[in-house]
């Protein structure tokens, strides 16, 4: 619902959420959100990172737990480099 009612350019999604996971999570918003943020998965599984499952369900790029602030801070800028626009975090 956050994410539906705001106009983010970027959302860090945690994989591994209670309930609905990210994965559910990511191709719910790019099935019904208009204008498309930057999707970001966040995993612990490094070694377990499916990037053909990431992409299919719409993920565009994955950063690994725990996380780093300078990891994200690049994913931001590779991203988002002249964004003004808000960034979330469900999870």
């Amino acid at each position: 619902r956050k994410v539906a009612s705001n106009a983010y350019a970027a959302v860090f999604i945690d994989c591994d959420m209670p309930g609905r996971d990210g994965y559910e999570t990511a191709r719910a918003l790019r099935e019904s959100l208009v204008v498309k943020p930057v999707l970001i998965a966040m995993t612990t599984t490094a070694d377990l990172v499916d990037e053909a499952r990431l992409r299919e369900v719409g993920f565009d790029d994955h950063v690994l737990k725990p996380l780093r602030p300078g990891a994200m801070t690049g994913l931001i800028r590779r991203w988002l480099p002249a964004s003004d626009a808000p960034v979330a975090r469900l999870g």
